[in-house]
């Protein structure tokens, strides 16, 4: 699971269960027992969510060489709401968010270099996969190229 998101999950009946077993035939105040019934439900415990958790390492992290940023509201997020760093630069160069469809290939075939001159975007894995072929660029299987950009407009890094 990635540093900084941790969700606290509700117990099931069978861990409820093995529990009160555990306390039948022990004789607890009921002050002991309310609070074992907090801490059973995760109340005792401080929440520590985002940038309050101690393994915050601010919205990015890293997963086989890729690199995830935290946007819970991205319509294309994962579960834990991240998403990839190369896949959000080309969509703020375009314009618009890319479908699921849409493979984005890095340049120089390292894929932590996110540079916009780096990445070309395929309209499928089909074209992707003849790139990687070398059976032709395929332009109309193109739909951006970094490797055509301006260097005066956008420099590189």
């Amino acid at each position: 699971m990635p540093t900084g998101v941790y969700i606290h999950k509700p117990l099931t009946k069978e861990h409820k269960r093995n529990i009160s077993e555990a306390l039948a035939g022990k004789k607890h105040s009921e002050e002991h027992k309310r609070k074992l019934s907090l801490a059973q439900k995760g109340k005792n415990h401080p929440r520590h969510y985002g940038k309050n958790h101690p393994n915050w390492a601010g919205g990015r992290y890293r997963c086989n060489g890729y690199v995830y940023i935290l946007k819970p509201s991205h319509p294309s997020c994962n579960k834990q709401g991240y998403v990839r760093e190369h896949r959000l630069v080309v969509e703020k160069h375009i314009g618009r968010y890319l479908t699921k469809k849409e493979v984005v290939h890095h340049i120089n075939e390292v894929v932590d270099d996110n540079r916009i001159e780096n990445l070309i975007l395929f309209k499928s894995a089909v074209y992707h996969t003849w790139f990687h072929r070398k059976k032709g660029n395929y332009p109309n299987g193109i739909i951006f190229d970094g490797r055509k950009l301006n260097h005066s407009i956008c420099p590189p890094k």
